[in-house]
């Protein structure tokens, strides 16, 4: 029967920007189905506390991809990427017929082809594999994998070390192909990952500035009615009721902020550090359906007989976070059987180039392409991360192979706000997508802002801050190679960074 193996990264980790090679070594011992097969990054994020007043909280956390983008029409974010843009480039070889594929700057060739091959729905599917999270879409909680949480009872929510999941067949077509691999008959396979660990940083979520603890009912909290002095408060009670534990924001071992107001003189009481020790959802009596909270310390001891009022609470934020990959393993699917029929397996992969335009508006380049090309993407990797492909500048482009025009007229991209493409720009992506046998299945190519509070803001029309855009077509095969020129209509930005991918169908036999 088929079988799942896992063979541990030739180097040891931890793995950091400095050490970000990750290789593995598939023996030739039998027949694999690679389509099935994934990277898993055994990674934990850590935190270290500030005030030590109150106990020692846990915090949701979860991973960032690049720098803080503040374009757009929403709140600020980093952008919700795919798991494969982990690995900047790839290669893998055989013992036998030697280099199968090499691809540089997989992460942003990736990354668009799967925003436009992934459905909305399939997105929210698999939204729980991602390293960077969503708001859900029904009641808004965003945890991350890092955090194992109790949101009743008093066992501690704890932070817990989370595989993260780079499927083989995202990042090489040959895997995705490569569903009977025998390597009896190819040697040993060896796949080298370089991984954009420099990339990745800690993020807090359920953040006041995300907008999950604003005013109103997630901030109703019941008077506390002091009978006197040396009287300690260690316990608040929400001054509203919820049907479901997935209203709920909080969590054991959640450590707040408390601020409160002497209901006798108006003065302001904290802010108070407290950790949640125990909550309960009252099933009973007038506060039915209510939250009650304890913590592991009183937060406020009384001097007199009083009331606490006007009770807010904040999440609060841990002094330092840190996120390391402790370990990398391949996880393979080997099949029951000792051999494969087929003497050949058709794929296709890309060649890279990478050019920079310095800004200029009125952009004309030309490139010599294999002759053997079936496909042509360029994208425009954002400065901030280095793979969303966002051309703020770009208006319009047309391309001329050999000197014969592509199109008839210029490809309307956008007015500096990506929802004006022409219709020609969604035809030559969806010719492209076909080309290269692959179906096209979004055509908002937004990645999402993952500091929405809702998740139909985050890839709404109103928050632009992570859609993207590409120039793509089809070229036609020629025996010799090819002169492509490419011309740009550009606003005042310019054009900057660009990387040109050519689609090569390949054909690998045993």
């Amino acid at each position: 029967m088929n079988k799942e193996v896992k063979l541990q990264a030739i180097e040891a980790g931890p793995f950091t920007s400095s050490q970000n090679r990750v290789s593995f070594q598939i023996p030739s011992d039998g027949v694999y189905d690679l389509s099935e097969s994934y990277i898993e990054l055994n990674t934990e994020i850590t935190n270290t506390d500030d005030p030590t007043q109150g106990g020692t909280g846990i915090y949701p956390m979860e991973l960032k991809f690049g720098t803080t983008e503040a374009q757009g029409g929403g709140v600020n974010g980093t952008g919700n990427m795919f798991n494969s843009a982990i690995v900047k480039n790839v290669n893998l070889r055989t013992a036998l017929q030697g280099q199968v594929e090499n691809v540089r700057r997989v992460d942003q060739i990736s990354n668009c082809l799967k925003t436009l091959n992934t459905s909305r729905l399939e997105l929210e599917s698999k939204a729980y594999e991602a390293f960077t999270q969503m708001p859900q879409n029904f009641n808004k909680n965003r945890y991350g994998v890092y955090r194992d949480i109790n949101k009743v009872g008093n066992i501690k929510s704890r932070e817990i070390e989370a595989p993260l999941k780079i499927e083989l067949k995202d990042l090489l077509d040959f895997c995705k192909q490569a569903k009977d691999l025998d390597t009896k008959r190819t040697g040993s396979v060896t796949i080298n990952c370089e991984l954009n660990i420099d990339k990745l940083s800690t993020q807090q979520t359920h953040l006041s500035a995300g907008g999950l603890w604003g005013t109103g009912w997630n901030n109703s909290w019941a008077n506390i009615v002091q009978a006197g002095a040396g009287e300690v408060a260690n316990q608040i009670t929400t001054g509203y009721v919820i049907n479901n534990l997935d209203q709920s924001r909080y969590f054991v071992g959640q450590k707040l902020e408390i601020n409160a107001q002497l209901a006798s003189t108006g003065a302001a009481l904290g802010p108070f550090y407290a950790v949640i020790s125990n909550i309960t959802w009252i099933d009973n009596g007038a506060d039915k359906g209510k939250l009650q909270l304890d913590f592991e310390q009183g937060w406020f001891t009384g001097i007199a007989a009083d009331t606490i009022q006007n009770i807010v609470v904040v999440q609060h934020t841990p002094l330092t976070s840190a996120f390391s990959i402790n370990t990398a393993q391949l996880v393979l699917k080997r099949l029951a059987k000792n051999s494969t029929d087929f003497d050949q397996i058709e794929y296709s992969t890309f060649s890279t180039q990478e050019d920079n335009g310095n800004g200029l508006v009125n952009f004309q380049r030309q490139y010599q392409i294999e002759g053997d090309s079936s496909a042509v993407i360029v994208v425009f990797p954002d400065a901030n991360n280095d793979v969303l492909s966002r051309p703020d500048a770009l208006e319009s482009y047309r391309l001329r192979l050999d000197n014969e025009d592509l199109t008839d007229r210029n490809v309307v991209v956008n007015n500096g706000n990506y929802h004006h493409e022409s219709p020609l720009y969604a035809d030559r992506v969806n010719m492209t997508m076909s080309q290269m046998s692959l179906r096209l299945k979004n055509l908002a190519q937004n990645n999402g802002n993952d500091q929405e509070r809702f998740f139909i803001d985050a890839y709404s029309v109103g928050d632009n801050t992570f859609n993207q855009a590409y120039i793509m077509s089809p070229v036609v095969q020629k025996p010799n190679e090819k002169l492509l020129q490419l011309t740009t209509d550009n606003t005042g930005g310019g054009v900057n960074k660009l990387t040109l991918f050519k689609h090569l169908p390949r054909v690998f036999s045993y």
